[in-house]
């Protein structure tokens, strides 16, 4: 949690300075994902499969720039481990950092009174670090990009200049990494496709 508020912090002081409007903090609750895994031997033909189940927290602050479209930063962490055995070994840990530059659009549904429903749609890229290791290998880090794109609904109610409410998210974000390791003269990669699944989100905004 502590990188998380380490890149965090920047924005918070930047991104009110742009121009008058609304700012908007998003903290996810019971993010999951799930990881696709190969391990192979290319040189000799020997390959597996299976999956990790992950799970992680998602932190977004958000500028809202007018009524309908905005933009801003989703921080996002999550771990857990492949359980296949290696050569003895127990388990694999995948790890897993993103920050997310991303643009919003939202669509009212209802905005009377103190009520509030809209739908949305989120689209940028995943800037992700994954750490990849095992009980008889060494920690392997590898960079990268990846798609953000998430479709939801929100439902809040309106008090003064303060909005509070919750939104689920039906998410398509994707990342891909590779590790590879020489284990006793012989080439050894180990390939993840991670995606997330259905999240839900507790907002507060508030105009500046």
């Amino acid at each position: 949690m502590k990188k998380i508020l380490f890149f965090m912090l920047p924005f918070l002081f930047y991104i009110p300075q742009i121009n008058a409007g609304e700012i908007g903090i998003d903290l996810g609750i019971g993010s999951s994902y799930d990881a696709e895994t190969t391990r192979s031997f290319k040189t000799l033909g020997v390959s597996g499969s299976g999956e990790a189940t992950l799970t992680g927290s998602d932190l977004r602050f958000v500028y809202y720039s007018d009524k309908n479209l905005s933009y801003g930063i989703r921080l996002a962490s999550h771990e857990g481990e492949d359980t296949k055995d290696l050569t003895g070994g127990t388990a694999y840990k995948i790890s897993i950092t993103e920050t997310s530059p991303y643009v919003k659009y939202s669509h009212p549904l209802n905005d009377e009174g103190e009520k509030v429903i809209e739908g949305f749609v989120v689209g940028g890229l995943n800037l992700a670090t994954m750490k990849v290791s095992h009980d008889l290998l060494e920690e392997i880090e590898t960079s990268g990009t990846g798609l953000m794109l998430e479709g939801g609904i929100f439902a809040g109610i309106k008090k003064d200049h303060m909005t509070f409410g919750g939104s689920i998210n039906l998410p398509l974000d994707s990342y891909e990494g590779e590790s590879q390791w020489d284990v006793s003269g012989y080439p050894f990669t180990y390939e993840t496709t991670i995606k997330k699944n259905l999240s839900i989100f507790l907002i507060f905004k508030s105009k500046i």
